[in-house]
């Protein structure tokens, strides 16, 4: 009977502490990401960002809210894909970082595109290259480092994005850009 008593105790405790105990939270999307940051910004302190793809440019000025385009305000399409890209680029991690032997072989010497994005802090430049084997992947490489790294193919998406929105200056539809994807 004794024994009996004790493991009832025992059962009891048990149960109380699978009731008390929290499972671990599950992290789901960012929270994810282990991989080097591809830029080290922080999105609300961009002022500038200029985006070139072959002979197309893009150089936006971010004021107040809003963003400007040639000196004149961006339409509601190119403020949302400048938005994105800002988003995009701020919180992007690398799916992986390797030295390369030389970067012609990742479409890296020229870059198929530059992005560069200018805060308080001095300017954080991005060169795109082309998509790995699988087109799971692009390279790229950050300004001054010594390290290739793949990231998602989104910020093609993105990049497009911008690179298609009618822009402020002419209200024009920028052309597709062909060089990557």
């Amino acid at each position: 009977m004794r024994r009996t008593v004790v493991l009832a105790a025992f059962a009891a405790l048990a149960v109380a502490l699978v009731a008390l105990v929290e499972p671990p939270r599950r992290r789901t999307g960012s929270e994810l990401a282990r991989g080097p940051r591809a830029l080290r910004v922080v999105p609300a302190r961009v002022r500038q960002v200029e985006l070139v793809a072959g002979t197309r440019r893009v150089l936006a000025d971010r004021i107040g809210d809003g963003w400007q385009v040639a000196g004149v305000s961006a339409t509601p399409a190119m403020r949302d894909a400048l938005d994105a890209l800002v988003d995009e680029l701020t919180s992007l991690r690398a799916v992986d970082a390797f030295r390369p032997g030389a970067l012609a072989a990742y479409g890296l010497d020229p870059p198929s595109a530059t992005i560069a994005v200018t805060s308080a802090d001095g300017t954080a430049r991005l060169a795109l290259g082309s998509l790995n084997t699988v087109g799971s992947a692009v390279y790229a490489r950050r300004d001054e480092h010594g390290r290739v790294l793949q990231v998602g193919v989104y910020l093609l998406d993105v990049v497009r994005r911008v690179l298609e929105a009618p822009d402020g200056a002419a209200g024009t539809v920028r052309a597709y850009w062909p060089e990557i994807g």
